[in-house]
């Protein structure tokens, strides 16, 4: 993937997210630092990939390294790929204990902090 192909997915991905959360961004320094390529959304590690062929395993690993590099002192929880192939819509992906939680607060009409516990991911 070239460099400018990944900036500028992530910056449609933050403008997707800036829709919820006004305080999601790109995180620069995350090459020097490590981390997640999009911060400031609630307790999430996100990740985002444009790649012709798609390796959601090793792009999974990726973020779960940036879940406990983040863990220290963000409270950042679960992680999130959003992936896109050429020409294909982009993709969340996020793993079934979570997809699970999710729908189970969507059916009791409660937002995901209202559910104690939540999932596990690892």
């Amino acid at each position: 993937m070239s460099r400018t192909k990944g900036a500028t997915f992530e910056r449609w991905c933050v403008n997707q997210l800036k829709a919820h959360w006004s305080t999601a961004r790109r995180n620069l320094d995350q090459v020097r630092d490590g981390g997640a390529d999009i911060l400031g959304v609630p307790n999430h590690v996100i990740e985002c990939k444009a790649y012709e062929r798609i390796a959601v395993y090793r792009w999974w690993d990726q973020v779960l390294e940036a879940v406990k590099t983040l863990r220290g002192g963000t409270g950042c929880e679960e992680p999130m790929l959003i992936i896109k192939a050429n020409n294909q819509p982009p993709l969340a992906v996020m793993s079934l204990d979570y997809a699970m939680y999710l729908m189970t607060c969507l059916d009791h009409g409660e937002s995901p902090s209202h559910i104690d516990g939540g999932p596990t991911h690892e």
